[in-house]
């Protein structure tokens, strides 16, 4: 019998992509998929996701003006932040946070702050409210939060009645949409009422197996979207046209 191991000290697991990501790849090589894409990323793609948000959150979305695909979720975290956030400006960076983050926010001229979430019966009260001040223009938040919790819906009406009254955005990671904690609910921040105008949804296919393919994307309304197509398309122009038919 052959050992395997593998190395749990590491952020990636370094694990190789399942076969039917790989073959998906392979066919899309065959077919003579090696151009560039449509700059936004290829439509079937862009539809899914579409479809995907519409029944995550109840808002029917335009695939071909509020998609975006990105070369990563790193990028789509850079992109989104670019254009939301701007020098003298503060991200309120909502519970467990990537070690990239605070670097992204820097890049962009504003200052990162940290905000732990509660838990128990802390989130009755306005426990958002007192860290928010005039300098506030973004709330970075994941749902579900890195360590698996879902935000519960009181504490997400709080965070949407706070980026209102602050004229905030709101940029939400779905990643791990699908990886809560046994028991808890699956809801994308955009679904709760009010938060769609302001929010842009990025993640990416990491977790389905597709870690290091470069594949990315970011949801939101038209007004915010827009600016954020030409500034992707001015960094990378698309995503890889492999890893897009392997994410589809």
């Amino acid at each position: 019998m052959i050992a395997s191991s593998v190395d749990l000290s590491q952020e990636r697991l370094e694990l190789s992509s399942p076969p039917h990501l790989r073959r998906a790849a392979a066919d899309a090589l065959d077919r003579g998929e090696t151009h560039y894409t449509t700059r936004p990323g290829i439509m079937p793609l862009r539809e899914q996701l579409a479809g995907r948000y519409q029944a995550a959150v109840g808002e029917a979305m335009d695939a071909a003006g509020q998609v975006l695909i990105t070369c990563g979720l790193e990028e789509a975290l850079f992109v989104a932040l670019q254009t939301l956030a701007a020098a003298g400006d503060e991200v309120l960076v909502l519970g467990p946070s990537r070690a990239d983050d605070e670097a992204v926010v820097r890049a962009t001229g504003a200052s990162p702050r940290h905000l732990a979430l509660p838990s128990g019966r802390e989130w009755e009260g306005q426990w958002l409210a007192a860290a928010m001040n005039e300098r506030t223009r973004v709330l970075l938040l994941r749902q579900p939060s890195l360590d698996g919790r879902s935000i519960p819906s009181p504490a997400l009406a709080e965070i949407v009645a706070e980026a209102q009254r602050a004229d905030a955005a709101v940029i939400s990671d779905e990643a791990l949409a699908d990886f809560t904690r046994p028991g808890q609910e699956r809801s994308w921040f955009a679904a709760s009422p009010g938060a769609a105008a302001r929010t842009v949804t990025i993640g990416d296919f990491s977790a389905w197996g597709l870690e290091g393919w470069r594949v990315g994307f970011l949801l939101g309304p038209r007004p915010l979207l827009g600016p954020m197509t030409n500034l992707k398309q001015a960094l990378s122009i698309c995503s890889p046209a492999l890893g897009q038919y392997a994410a589809l």
